[in-house]
């Protein structure tokens, strides 16, 4: 079956080259103009592969649109949808819970958009059918490791003026971890600082793309090498 891509978006142009790539690649593309429409054309469960959602719309935003969708449970394919380089946007869209980016700069390059949505949906499907890991086992019991380090590598690697997103991405992995209460701490044990060191891994990549992440994951790897004793993530 071909993918099912639902696009929240009021731009006419946008609408045009998506359907235009959607009909090259095989892909099945619905347009919503605004979420309005969207939640109008969507059921209790997801049943679009993806879901492409513009932060500014007309109405209620992109924002409020994933909110209200994560809010009714089940799993989502919710993908920002914007400009490459608007760091706040990306910002909210982390804080909201939306963990993949799909940026409107690749519609000018339709092999590199449609490699991205590949990459995308192979990523939900893979976690979509993935058992929950077993328990980490040899994981340090030391002191606990500087999350202040770990955000200030990541701000070195992505660059200053990306420091809010970087904040964010750190608060959004904290909240991923199990029995994870209130703000971010200033240190964790070794054995959490290894799992939520993983988590902003894959939220780099689903973000930004495996290449535009490429430094940012370095700079994560010697933290992880301290909390796991020598195993880098891949």
């Amino acid at each position: 079956m071909s993918p099912r891509l639902l696009v929240v978006d009021d731009s006419p142009e946008v609408a045009t080259l998506v359907r235009w790539i959607g009909r090259r690649s095989g892909r099945e593309i619905t347009i919503a103009p605004s979420a309005e429409v969207a939640l109008g054309l969507l059921g209790p469960a997801p049943k679009h592969d993806l879901i492409l959602v513009d932060i500014n719309l007309p109405g209620m935003d992109g924002i409020e649109f994933s909110r209200l969708l994560i809010r009714r449970g089940g799993v989502w394919p919710l993908v920002v949808f914007i400009q490459s380089g608007l760091v706040e946007d990306l910002q909210r869209a982390v804080l909201a819970g939306i963990e993949y980016a799909l940026y409107k700069d690749h519609l000018a390059h339709p092999d590199r958009w449609n490699a991205r949505c590949n990459e995308i949906l192979a990523d939900l499907s893979e976690r979509s059918s993935a058992m929950p890991s077993a328990a980490r086992s040899g994981l340090l019991d030391i002191a606990p490791l500087s999350l202040t380090a770990v955000q200030s590598a990541l701000e070195s690697a992505l660059g200053s003026h990306r420091a809010s997103l970087v904040s964010a991405l750190v608060e959004r992995a904290w909240l991923r971890l199990p029995l994870a209460l209130g703000v971010v701490p200033s240190g964790l044990p070794a054995a959490q600082v290894a799992t939520l060191v993983e988590n902003l891994d894959g939220l780099l990549w689903r973000l930004l793309g495996r290449e535009e992440s490429r430094a940012a994951r370095e700079a994560l790897q010697p933290f992880t090498l301290l909390a796991s004793g020598g195993e880098p993530i891949q």
